[in-house]
């Protein structure tokens, strides 16, 4: 049985559709849709329970591993054949893999590590829910938390350090010559150390996505409708000024040109320069996923059930792939198989000419309703807090060491020196 419910969001001046459905029909994707194109922000967290597939899929050796929203975390074979689950809460966020070990955030508000075989080693709790991709750094393993916190982890699962922020932060940290770039919704790209302090931070009137950052240069999407390239110190080279939201996932960088879903159904691509390139037109909304190229075709999902592959050079239409519902999962390219998944709640493999392969059925067929929330701030201050980690004698205390996280000028634009005083730190001998 398919139905949907509609409320009126004052706050927004849009009503908001949530669905109850097998399969998305036309009557329920007018009002979602809608909403994420009006929405000052993404409402990653008004998710339901369901099939649905946000997370991008990583591949390592023949086995994929992703999240699903029906409270699960998937391993299947390249072959599409279910290897492992394990049970936790929502997986919207992409995995990592390193080592041996996988690492990935729930709604549960805890980040998990798992060994190659679904066994659990670890798992870190916050005080938020996670869909935040972790970054593995020689620091250790950094991801966000709806709490506001930056947070770094050891192999072993103990605290590093953490740095608090003034908003939720659903964005990916980005590991750049030993400085980790995270938006927050407060709305601030950070710029921070190794060692969890702040390097500089950039402010706009919206929040940040999740930067690209190639040839010294930052490309970042933000909801004030501007897509962006910063230097690495923070100065605003150019912006592109769009009716409409560009860029809030990670975009694509590849031979100089970078590539941003908007929520106009358009793929942008610009130059390094900010000249726009050309535009990849589709549908629908095509803003929550990375696109992915061979160096010959564009590949892209598309809320309007399609996913598409355009050639490169000159934005034609090579192919698409009908799917049964919207696609906002990053797709992954390897050895000529592109891998994503759908809010219809199936994964599917599909050669790089338009042919499906395999589709693997998750454990509920039915697409997660979707609820956007009304806040994304929590009442924090911007603090940094680091710990040490390892063994204490019995009545030992690790040492905490805080400061007040450096504020910006009133301009739009501003970044901080590198370090703070000694002076402004307390440490306490075990």
């Amino acid at each position: 049985m398919t139905g949907y419910r509609e409320e009126y969001d004052e706050r927004r001046n849009i009503a908001i559709t949530t669905t109850i459905a097998s399969e998305f029909g036309e009557l329920e994707m007018v009002g979602y849709t809608a909403a994420v194109r009006d929405a000052p922000r993404l409402d990653i967290f008004g998710v339901g329970v369901g099939g649905s597939i946000l997370s991008e899929v990583v591949k390592a050796g023949n086995a994929l591993y992703f999240g699903g929203m029906d409270k699960k975390f998937y391993c299947v074979s390249d072959r599409g054949e279910e290897l492992w689950t394990f049970p936790t809460n929502h997986v919207n966020c992409s995995p990592a893999v390193a080592e041996d070990r996988v690492y990935f955030g729930s709604f549960d508000t805890n980040l998990y590590c798992l060994d190659l075989q679904g066994q659990l080693l670890w798992k870190f709790a916050t005080k938020g829910m996670i869909c935040s991709r972790p970054c593995i750094t020689p620091a250790g393993v950094v991801f966000g938390s709806k709490d506001g916190n930056v947070y770094c982890v050891s192999p072993e699962g103990e605290l590093v350090w953490r740095f608090q922020t003034p908003g939720a932060i659903t964005q990916d940290p980005v590991l750049y010559k030993g400085r980790i770039y995270i938006g927050s919704a407060d709305p601030v790209l950070y710029v921070l150390t190794l060692e969890g302090r702040l390097a500089g931070k950039i402010t706009a009137q919206g929040a940040f996505s999740t930067p690209v950052i190639a040839d010294d240069r930052i490309y970042v999407g933000n909801f004030d409708k501007n897509f962006y390239a910063f230097s690495l110190e923070g100065k605003k080279l150019w912006s592109y000024k769009s009716p409409v939201t560009i860029g809030t996932r990670r975009p694509l960088y590849h031979d100089g040109v970078i590539y941003a879903g908007a929520r106009d159904g358009c793929v942008y691509a610009f130059r390094a320069d900010g000249r726009l390139a050309r535009k990849f037109v589709m549908q629908d909304v095509a803003m929550w996923m990375t696109p992915a190229t061979d160096g010959e075709l564009l590949y892209v999902g598309s809320a309007d059930r399609n996913f598409y592959a355009f050639d490169l050079a000159t934005g034609a239409l090579a192919w698409t792939f009908p799917t049964k519902g919207p696609i906002h999962s990053s797709p992954t390219l390897d050895q000529g198989t592109l891998y994503f998944g759908g809010w219809d709640a199936n994964l599917y493999a599909v050669s790089t000419d338009g042919r499906v392969q395999w589709t693997f059925r998750l454990s509920m067929s039915s697409p997660a309703p979707i609820e956007p929330e009304e806040e994304l701030r929590p009442a924090a201050q911007g603090k940094m807090v680091w710990q040490q980690s390892g063994s204490l004698p019995e009545g030992g205390e690790r040492y905490r060491r805080e400061t007040l996280g450096e504020g910006g000028s009133e301009s739009v634009y501003t970044f901080r020196s590198e370090y703070t005083t000694k002076s402004q730190y307390t440490m306490k001998k075990r």
